[in-house]
């Protein structure tokens, strides 16, 4: 296959062609992890911070899964219910997120044909995009574009149904005839446009999805400058809905009937508010108004508490415990300013739909199953009480309302069989040092036996704690007062420290990933028991070599940073190099020296993204053989404060292993100026690397028929990946002169 050659290693180097074997990775749920005496049910899902939740039947059983949909990192996690009861009882199934096309903003699933499978709607281009499911039980999720920007017919003319990527929509009957309507804020904000779905009026059904401004004032209020100044019986006629014509942007909606008077309610969460406020509508289905307001929503349904979330508070309404009531979830959706360890606030109804009586549960839900650090995880293996067995130490960005620390998982299985337990979230007491963005790594650095500590963090200074603890089987490490500033080692900020022998001289040698993406090399120029990585005392300290390996995980076209975090391995009896990004790809090298063993000016790259997975942004790999099987396996963090799994495994992964390349096609190739992209997917990615690895031009959603432009394209052959929301293709693009 002629993606199989390029990518198990078809590069120059020294003039001779370089074979490399990738590795395949497997998602893995089942490795037992305890915290507090419990055995968490989904510790691997990779944490969630600013989550979205819709109900879908993913596998066709009949009964109610979860699409959470999290802004943090745009990922999908789908959770499959277990048919018990009145029960919470979901694992994961993350097959089923490949079926979604990619996806920023908002996501919601709703069932507008009537056909008893949800729907997909999401954000796109200040509008809404809808694909319609098509899937069944013999042929699994599927969806398929029915529209790929909802238009609406405005005062005078048919234009963009608006809804901006900040809020979120009420997507629902809202006027009680059979079909969807939407629910959004005018482009200024202040006020609700009602967007009528004409489907039933015009085609006698609810499956079609023509829309008209019926109000540009559904309610008759307003929403002024804070989540506590709602003006009922207002006009909306100043410019935005306000007086002075402007109103900040971010508000979320959810449509649903607390009083049982066949008309819907309106709950909104604001961007400056902690709180969710429940507008009761007065009017009727087709003429909605606004009556009251109660700001402290749902305590005054049963629940005593309400809703005091760390900001712009999102609430969904759908039956999570599979007993037939819609429940109440309540999380934070602003990804700068929220409680990301303690934002999913369960409310169990125990009344009826249109008549809700919520019982306050908890403020985790499906967080406090999963392994998660609040906001950001950079784990890193580690054998801290020296019984053989690899630990996991993983740092974070931050805590809410905090600063960082380091979380101690002890490993109490066994070397094939590991079983991980939550010892401390605060080991080594980092947390009284209030820093942020702690990355630990490990190694004897003062040659006594026993492994040592350095950690980066968000000034880009590196901090050394010596292990003073006897050097004896089973003591725990005991590390002493931390040396701050380390040798005057600063990158410009974000430091990401490894710590390796990579010139072989006995010596240990630090590797520094930073905020640019880039790495830069600190020679070992002292001795044994006195290590020196500035022995001019420069300050800061100049690296040996800036640049290392030319690896740079920036891709300037979707970020100014790349915030590389690397990890060095042996693998094939040779180091290799992982390093996570900004973006989420793990960039794969290997062939870092040459015959004499130098660090070669630039690494050979296997593959851009490792093992093609999507941990989510800013990952953080650590890979070792933790299963003893001869191939190292990949715990991944990521911005979101949790870690995914994956064993290792010899060969190709990521791509089907018969996908025939005719499904699509690139012609002319070779090309000179032009040339074009021809799949039959609806909607794709495609990323064009050159034989460096470097990203050379990225198109984040192109269709079916595209000119390739080549202009800027120096000659030479050139990878072009193709990505859909099921399958990946690769071609070999040559550019002639």
């Amino acid at each position: 296959m002629l993606y199989r050659l390029i990518y198990s290693g078809l590069f120059l180097c020294s003039a001779t062609i370089i074979f490399a074997q990738p590795i395949s990775f497997q998602r893995i749920d089942s490795i037992p992890v305890t915290e507090n005496n419990q055995t968490l049910v989904l510790p691997w899902c990779g944490g969630l911070n600013f989550a979205q939740f819709s109900s879908v039947d993913l596998n066709f059983d009949g009964v109610q899964d979860l699409v959470v949909f999290d802004r943090e990192g745009d990922r999908i996690l789908t959770f499959c219910h277990n048919s018990t009861p009145a029960s919470t009882d979901y694992t994961p199934c993350p097959d089923y997120a490949q079926a979604f096309p990619k996806i920023s903003g908002w996501l919601l699933m709703r069932d507008y044909d009537q056909d008893g499978k949800a729907d997909l709607f999401h954000y796109w281009n200040g509008s809404v995009r809808v694909y319609r499911q098509t899937g069944d039980a013999l042929n699994g999720l599927q969806f398929s574009l029915v529209k790929s920007q909802l238009s609406s017919f405005y005062t005078y003319s048919m234009l963009p149904l608006f809804v901006s990527a900040a809020d979120i929509p009420a997507i629902d009957d809202i006027d009680g005839d059979g079909d969807l309507d939407i629910l959004t804020f005018h482009f200024m904000g202040g006020c609700v446009e009602f967007h009528k779905n004409l489907s039933v009026e015009l085609y006698g059904h609810s499956d079609s999805l023509v829309f008209k401004m019926a109000s540009d004032n559904w309610g008759f209020f307003r929403e002024g400058s804070s989540g506590y100044d709602i003006t009922l019986n207002d006009s909306c006629d100043a410019p935005g809905g306000s007086p002075d014509g402007w109103r900040h942007s971010g508000s979320t909606l959810l449509t649903l009937d607390v009083d049982m008077d066949n008309d819907k309610d309106l709950v909104v969460g604001d961007v400056d508010a902690m709180h969710i406020s429940l507008l009761r509508n007065d009017g009727t289905a087709s003429l909605a108004h606004i009556g009251a307001v109660d700001f402290e929503f749902p305590k005054y349904h049963q629940a005593s508490i309400p809703v005091s979330i760390s900001l712009f508070p999102a609430a969904f309404y759908l039956d999570v415990n599979n007993d037939g009531k819609q429940d109440l979830i309540v999380c934070p959706n602003d990804p700068e300013n929220s409680n990301t360890r303690f934002g999913v606030w369960r409310y169990q109804n125990n009344g009826a739909n249109n008549w809700p009586d919520f019982t306050f549960m908890e403020t985790n839900f499906l967080q406090g199953e999963m392994m998660d650090f609040g906001l950001g995880a950079y784990p890193r293996w580690f054998d801290y009480n020296r019984d053989g067995l690899m630990d996991l130490v993983v740092g974070n960005a931050n805590e809410w309302n905090g600063f960082s620390q380091l979380a101690l998982y002890q490993n109490t299985g066994t070397a094939q069989h590991p079983v991980f337990t939550l010892k401390t979230r605060d080991f080594a007491g980092l947390s009284s040092l209030q820093l942020s963005h702690i990355v630990p790594a490990f190694a004897d650095m003062d040659a006594d036996g026993d492994m040592d500590m350095i950690i980066g963090e968000s000034t880009g200074y590196l901090h050394y704690f010596e292990n003073i603890a006897a050097v004896q089987l089973n003591m725990q490490a005991l590390f002493a007062a931390p040396v701050m500033q380390y040798q005057s080692i600063k990158e410009t900020a974000f430091s990401a420290p490894f710590i390796a022998d990579l010139n072989d001289d006995n010596l240990p040698d630090i590797v520094c990933g930073n905020r640019k993406g880039t790495l830069n090399y600190y020679e070992n120029k002292g001795s044994a028991s006195s290590p020196q990585f500035n022995p001019l005392n420069q300050n800061p300290a100049l690296p040996e070599i800036a640049n290392l390996g030319g690896v740079s995980v920036l891709h300037p076209e979707l970020s100014n940073f790349g915030h590389s975090i690397p990890y060095f391995f042996m693998y094939q009896g040779q180091w290799q190099l992982a390093v996570g990004s900004y973006t989420g790809e793990i960039a794969h090298y290997y062939q870092l020296h040459d015959n004499n063993h130098h660090l070669l000016d630039d690494f050979t790259l296997i593959q851009p993204n490792m093992g093609y997975i999507d941990p989510g942004t800013y990952s953080s790999p650590a890979l070792f053989d933790i299963n003893q099987d001869g191939f190292p396996d990949l715990v991944v963090g990521n911005r979101a404060g949790g870690l995914t799994l994956y064993w290792g495994g010899e060969g190709f992964s990521g791509l089907p292993d018969d996908e025939p390349t005719t499904q699509s096609t690139l012609a002319p190739n070779p090309a000179k100026e032009t040339t074009y992209i021809r799949w039959p997917e609806q909607t794709f990615q495609c990323r064009i690397y050159d034989m460096a690895g470097r990203t050379v031009s990225t198109y984040p959603s192109i269709f079916q028929n595209y000119t390739l432009s080549l202009g800027n394209f120096q000659p030479g052959m050139y990878i072009v990946v193709l990505m859909s929301a099921n399958r990946q293709i690769i071609h070999k693009l040559i550019v002639q002169p």
